[in-house]
């Protein structure tokens, strides 16, 4: 194959992708190969003792509580959190969600049956400070 075709040369590859990759600057196939993710997720256990404002990280353990609230002042939001626990320590790990779909009660009940009490969860995402001053995870996946 030629590295220096154009991407729209990609078998698999719909002309709208294709549109969208070029505005991200990649043009040939030689491009894509040298185009790298902005950053890495670092899936490393870390104890939750050892967390630091700002970190990105991947913590295990069991989870303590699963909630899933909608703040009457923004009703469209969805927050839903998990309570998590290892041998060091709790840490309050959080998604934001902002579509009517999240508020429904059949997504609510799906959740309800995937985050079950003392089960183990790996988690990842950068971890903030509350307004409480303690920490809380903004996730990026759980």
């Amino acid at each position: 194959m030629n590295l220096h075709l154009p991407v729209h040369h990609l078998s698999g590859l719909s002309k709208i992708n294709s549109r969208l990759i070029k505005k991200l600057g990649i043009n040939t196939i030689f491009d894509l190969l040298l185009y790298f993710p902005r950053d890495y997720i670092k899936y490393q256990r870390v104890k939750i003792s050892r967390l630091k404002i700002g970190d990105s990280v991947t913590i295990v353990g069991k989870i303590k509580k699963h909630e899933i609230i909608s703040p009457p002042k923004n009703p469209r939001l969805t927050i839903q959190t998990l309570i998590v626990r290892d041998k060091t320590g709790n840490i309050a790990c959080k998604r934001f969600f902002n579509h009517p779909y999240y508020q429904s009660q059949q997504w609510r009940n799906e959740q309800n049956l995937i985050y079950i009490h003392q089960s183990i969860i790996a988690v990842s995402g950068v971890v903030k400070p509350d307004c409480y001053r303690k920490n809380w995870f903004k996730t990026s996946s759980f």
